[in-house]
């Protein structure tokens, strides 16, 4: 492993089901962070950092941008839309007032068929939007103390790649064939989310752990669990805890080897939903688990 490599191990309060009046379920023992969704709004969000920063804990924010259950990061032909990027911009500010470490988004988004030559001009122009919003003043939505929120000490913005629906690897697909280069991306901080990434992998019938070489020093954030998959049910698949004795344990445990030998700082994220989950005390043997495996990158 590189010299000087950190992981930084944290919680998802999707495991409460972004009930924000059980945190005290995301304290595991050994944490350095907890990630929450930006629409728990301001006050929530601020009640939350003050409680963590007492304890010497971080705070990532993470924000599907959706209404009325569309996505909303997909973007059109002029890029992102104005009121798409004045909400980004605002939870950005919120981001920088709280002292966040980022600002996690679902982009780009497509429902079904890998973008064309022609959509990935899209993508690009719409990737220099947001990045220009993290150059901006963070105060610029009225709701910040006027730092910058840019890379010189703001807040960054980092970008999840999503299935589409059904399943459909969609974009995943287009980082795989074409690269992060052939979508705009090659300068962007990536979060892999490991459940969508074997999922797309398992439809491509390509190996998960070789595909992800080449993007593995621009990713910055994994969200990993486990998938029960339910083929044609209505939900198609599930993330549950990751667990040494899951079949997906040593792809998953692959897939974080190769992120911390490659780039700089990684926040493993530990993120399922509480629907097939036996229990804390599960939940933490895997945490135990896969932080052993770690323990040679792993700094507090």
């Amino acid at each position: 492993m590189s010299q000087g490599m950190k992981v930084r191990l944290a919680t998802s309060a999707a495991i409460v089901l972004s009930d924000l009046s059980r945190l005290e379920r995301l304290l595991w023992p050994g944490i350095n962070a907890v990630e929450i969704g930006a629409v728990a709004g301001p006050k929530v969000i601020g009640l939350v950092a003050r409680t963590l920063r007492v304890k010497g804990l971080g705070l990532g924010l993470h924000s599907p941008v959706v209404a009325g259950g569309v996505k909303l990061l997909k973007p059109g032909d002029g890029g992102l839309s104005d009121s798409v990027l004045a909400q980004i911009r605002g939870e950005l500010a919120l981001a920088q007032s709280v002292s966040a470490d980022y600002l996690l988004l679902h982009y780009p988004w497509f429902e079904a068929s890998p973008p064309t030559q022609e959509v990935a001009g899209w993508i690009t122009l719409a990737t220099r939007q947001l990045e220009s919003l993290m150059e901006s003043p963070a105060n610029q939505s009225g709701e910040s103390s006027g730092e910058s929120a840019g890379p010189g000490g703001g807040v960054p913005l980092i970008f999840e790649m999503k299935l589409g629906r059904s399943r459909h690897p969609g974009i995943i697909a287009s980082l795989i064939n074409g690269g992060p280069v052939a979508l705009g991306l090659g300068g962007s901080r990536l979060c892999l989310d490991v459940g969508d990434w074997l999922l797309a992998c398992e439809e491509l019938g390509v190996d998960p752990v070789a595909a992800f070489q080449p993007l593995a020093s621009l990713v910055s954030v994994l969200h990993v669990h486990a998938v029960e998959r339910h083929p044609g049910g209505r939900y198609n698949y599930v993330w549950k805890p990751i667990h040494p004795e899951d079949p997906d344990a040593e792809a998953v445990l692959a897939l974080c080897h190769l992120a911390v030998e490659h780039g700089t700082t990684k926040t493993i994220v530990f993120e399922h939903t509480p629907h097939l989950d036996p229990g804390v005390e599960y939940d933490l043997q895997g945490f135990a688990w896969l932080r052993g495996e770690l323990d040679g990158d792993y700094r507090e």
